[in-house]
């Protein structure tokens, strides 16, 4: 029988969906608020990462207040969600704030649905990820794509995107955990910026 999501991760995921508010701070709310909301998340993140180094007893007051969400490497490095809203920092460097806000949301939905499914369903392992939950990422990641090219930024190649998404899922696949929330949408966006 395979193996139930923790009640922890599940808690980690619908937070990490939660994070959502930022791609759609970017096509929401008007130039420059959403990316200023951004800024004001990631040197908020910063702050704190660098009092836990800086305050051992802040750290221990951080890691109490969080224990249930936090995975053991994050007690005594950098959060996956620092991770996040630096790499969101990063590629609203280099490209439009639609296209930041589709990058981010495909990470984030097909990061969250893969962790779910691979923990519950992921009987054929790759490394410490599973076929099924990288197939629930490319899935999430097209299905974000469609509601997007819908909704916000109109009509596009179909097929880049398709091939933009197998790559996402590529890219998850192989990075370290927590690291995805660097690597996936900074390599992600240069793929878009180099085809797009």
């Amino acid at each position: 029988m395979p193996a139930e999501a923790t009640p922890a991760e599940t808690a980690r995921k619908i937070i990490h969906l939660g994070s959502l508010v930022f791609p759609a701070s970017l096509v929401v709310l008007p130039e420059p608020y959403g990316r200023d909301f951004i800024y004001a998340a990631t040197a908020g993140a910063l702050l704190i990462e660098a009092s836990r180094r800086l305050f051992p007893s802040f750290n221990r007051f951080f890691t109490g207040t969080f224990s249930s969400l936090l995975r053991p490497r994050e007690c005594q490095k950098i959060t996956d969600a620092t991770w996040l809203l630096l790499s969101s920092c990063a590629i609203m460097a280099f490209l439009p704030l639609s296209r930041c806000s589709l990058i981010l949301s495909q990470h984030i939905v097909g990061d969250a649905a893969a962790a779910l499914v691979g923990q519950r369903w992921g009987k054929h392992k790759i490394g410490l990820k599973s076929l099924e939950g990288s197939l629930t990422y490319l899935a999430g990641a097209w299905l974000v794509f469609l509601f997007y090219r819908w909704q916000i930024i109109g009509p596009q190649n179909v097929v880049l995107f398709l091939g933009l998404g197998i790559l996402f899922t590529i890219l998850e696949l192989v990075s370290s955990r927590g690291r995805d929330n660097l690597y996936v949408p900074i390599l992600g966006g240069l793929s878009y910026k180099l085809f797009w």
